[in-house]
């Protein structure tokens, strides 16, 4: 294939995927609100007179699908009060039911179940409650506060975490919560540190510390080895959320911990690109002793304010949301287009000096970044060179915007400068392939 067949191939893969998201919610709503926009990104491919100029297209279809749906959305919601009268009954635009005295006590059973379906089932020894928050940061909190609930007070000694990961939130949390726990070691240096004793495993199975670390559940449950009935929490954010639960309680459960959590943020991979509503994931498993965990978790989101708004349920009713296949297909295209940028840098030499990857540090795992290093760790270099890439972008006609996150459909960069670390380049390549993607590799090549 030439490669402005490959383009052109990539162009019309990228329209049907959104005529698909489109054609979904018109099947799940009966809206034929969104009719003529489905036609109007079906003929992109064979109207647009060069690639990037498709790729602005879409583009600007994927934003209008998410204006849409989320306009049909909130007009729904804002049919009650956020503390409706007993005898109303709350519809969303699927004809989805939520009852509720106060908002902060809704209960979005309908997407939850919706998570069992997406994570599968356990094995037979372990209970299983996916439970929404509002953000990935809430539903660690809530993860927190539990984990510490479910430890048997003792006036003695304060609790110790393990944190083997270095996501500097995760970081600030643990220093900044009214918690019993202290931290005993982090980043690389848990994974050598004695874990005897310790109260709470927090593990990130993918993190980026200066370079990228991948941990395997056999490792971890090796390391778990005459720790006494520890309390395990996994942050699934960078790796999609879809990991095979099962084949990880079963290499867990010969510890006996006394609840495993798996904590995502579903904004950044689970909905398509389109970033619907903010809203972690908390998954969490216990054996038959631990029955209480999950009314108790459920208080916790209540009280602290911790759930889901009413709009934020009906703009994650969006079909493709906690769907596995779908999901698969997103995040798959994500880990490996930041997968080929690494491999192609990696060959490279010139100003950047490092480019960090698990695909490059770790010899395997997924990200949906890549994070380039210069030589130098003043933040103006690293300023001067996103502005350098800027430019660049404009000259080839390459959609390459500046932004945080990752995850997206198309492709983000941006200057991150962490708390007591040396500053870095991240750059997040998106779902989609052909112009722009071929493009962002040349140019940082070239750089």
């Amino acid at each position: 294939m030439t490669i402005e067949a490959a383009f052109r191939a990539a162009i019309e893969e990228e329209a049907a995927d959104l005529v698909e998201l489109a054609e979904g919610l018109r099947q799940q709503t009966g809206s034929q609100s969104f009719d003529r926009l489905i036609v109007e990104i079906g003929r992109v491919p064979a109207r647009a007179r060069s690639p990037r100029e498709a790729e602005d297209a879409l583009e600007a279809g994927a934003l209008k699908l998410r204006r849409q749906w989320l306009d049909l959305a909130d007009a729904e919601t804002h049919r009650s009060y956020r503390s409706p009268p007993a005898e109303q009954t709350i519809q969303t635009p699927t004809r989805l039911f939520e009852n509720f005295g106060y908002e902060r006590e809704l209960q979005p059973v309908a997407l939850e179940e919706r998570c069992g379906r997406f994570f599968g089932t356990p094995p037979a020894s372990w209970r299983a409650d996916h439970i929404l928050f509002s953000s990935g940061q809430a539903a660690m909190a809530a993860s927190l506060h539990l984990a510490e609930r479910l430890i048997p007070a003792t006036a003695a000694r304060p609790l110790t975490v393990v944190h083997v990961g270095a996501y500097f939130e995760t970081s600030m949390l643990l220093g900044m919560l009214p918690t019993r726990f202290v931290a005993r070691a982090a980043g690389r240096m848990a994974l050598s540190a004695p874990w005897g004793g310790a109260d709470l495993i927090l593990v990130e199975p993918v993190f980026h510390e200066r370079r990228f670390t991948a941990v395997s559940p056999p490792e971890i449950a090796a390391r778990l080895q005459g720790v006494n009935r520890p309390i395990v929490i996994f942050d699934d954010t960078l790796t999609g959320g879809a990991a095979d639960a099962a084949r990880e309680l079963s290499e867990l459960e010969k510890n006996d911990p006394r609840a495993v959590m798996r904590v995502a943020s579903g904004l950044k991979l689970l909905q398509g690109g389109l970033e619907l509503a903010n809203v972690g994931i908390v998954s969490l498993y216990t054996r038959a002793h631990e029955a209480e965990a999950s009314s108790m978790m459920r208080r916790l989101r209540a009280l602290l304010g911790l759930g889901l708004r009413l709009s934020d349920v009906a703009g994650l009713e969006a079909p493709w949301f906690l769907d596995r296949d779908y999901t698969r297909r997103h995040a798959g295209a994500v880990f490996a287009h930041n997968a080929a940028l690494a491999r192609a840098l990696a060959k490279s030499a010139g100003s950047i000096a490092t480019v960090s990857h698990p695909s490059v540090d770790a010899s395997g795992g997924v990200a949906p970044f890549c994070v380039l290093h210069l030589a130098s760790p003043a933040l103006d270099d690293y300023e001067r060179l996103a502005e350098r890439i800027r430019r660049e972008a404009y000259r080839r006609d390459v959609l390459f915007e500046r932004g945080g996150s990752f995850g997206f459909r198309g492709h983000r960069y941006d200057v991150v400068s962490p708390e007591n670390a040396p500053p870095f380049l991240r750059v997040a390549m998106g779902r989609r392939r052909g112009w722009s993607l071929h493009g962002v590799i040349s140019l940082l090549q070239d750089l």
